[in-house]
């Protein structure tokens, strides 16, 4: 295994956290990937808000690469933001939500980006060859 510098550490963890983002939209989750014919597509935020926010909060809580948070009281931020993720309306403001609430962690690229965004598609690319590599691949 490779050995890290202390500067190397905190970008491979924002490139992993990234990456982790850009996965749970693209693959499918395990149970219940499967929509009723009958029934469109509904926007993950206006479905799934604050499920998505909750994954995006417990990645950071597992593998953020400071485990003090830079100081930040990360369950507090929970309970300050969770409410408008409940409440958000679209995927833009539900990432609106999610990225006051990274910001909190004074991390340079740390960043939730949604399926409106270009950069959502750049990481999914990105990341794609890795994310096959470990037996996970897109949902066709």
């Amino acid at each position: 295994m490779e050995k890290l510098s202390n500067a190397a550490r905190p970008r491979r963890l924002v490139v992993q956290l990234t990456a982790m983002a850009a996965a749970s939209l693209i693959l499918p989750k395990a149970s219940g990937a499967e929509q009723a014919v009958e029934e469109p597509a509904k926007s993950p935020a206006l479905s799934n808000g604050t499920g998505i926010f909750e994954d995006v909060w417990r990645t950071v809580r597992d593998r953020f690469y400071d485990p003090h948070f830079h100081g930040l009281d990360w369950p507090a931020m929970r309970e300050r933001y969770r409410a408008g993720a409940a409440e958000a309306t679209s995927d833009e403001r539900l990432a609106g939500v999610i990225n006051d609430m990274l910001s909190e962690l004074h991390a340079s690229h740390t960043r939730y980006y949604s399926a409106e965004e270009p950069e959502y598609y750049q990481l999914a690319e990105i990341f794609a060859g890795a994310l096959r590599r470990r037996g996970l691949d897109r949902a066709a």
